[in-house]
């Protein structure tokens, strides 16, 4: 419990809040992403994936803050794999029929991309083709 009272602004920055009084720790409030993926589910399965995303964010930035001492410089596995889940979700999937000024647009904005060749989780989303001249 002292690791989480002395790093309190740490779990704060990635979204979750919590009071702690008696020993006892009591979660206000969670990151977005955790909270959104978590009410696509039935009532049941909502509470038990809120309260394992939760167990899993804690255990997670404890353990980072215990191994660097304090210094976190990435986001936490636990919202990145959500955040990555839900973009691949709603992507455009092989054989979607889109218009031409679609693709156009889609082609646009993945120029802009750090890393084009690739979804959230590193799949290939497109393969270069180049036509080769015969001789």
């Amino acid at each position: 419990m002292k690791i989480i009272e002395e790093f309190i602004a740490k779990f704060e920055f990635i979204g979750l809040k919590f009071k702690i009084l008696n020993n006892t720790l009591t979660v206000t409030s969670v990151p977005k992403c955790l909270l959104k993926r978590a009410e696509k589910e039935s009532s049941l399965q909502c509470k038990e994936l809120l309260e394992q995303g939760i167990k899993n964010l804690l255990h997670e930035q404890i353990e980072t803050l215990l191994k660097t001492g304090g210094v976190v410089q990435s986001k936490p596995v636990t919202l990145t794999s959500i955040i990555a889940y839900e973009a691949c979700r709603g992507a455009i999937k092989f054989g979607d029929a889109i218009s031409l000024t679609t693709a156009q647009c889609l082609l646009k904005k993945l120029s802009q991309c750090r890393a084009p060749y690739q979804c959230a989780h590193g799949r290939p989303v497109l393969a270069p083709i180049i036509e080769l001249p015969t001789t």
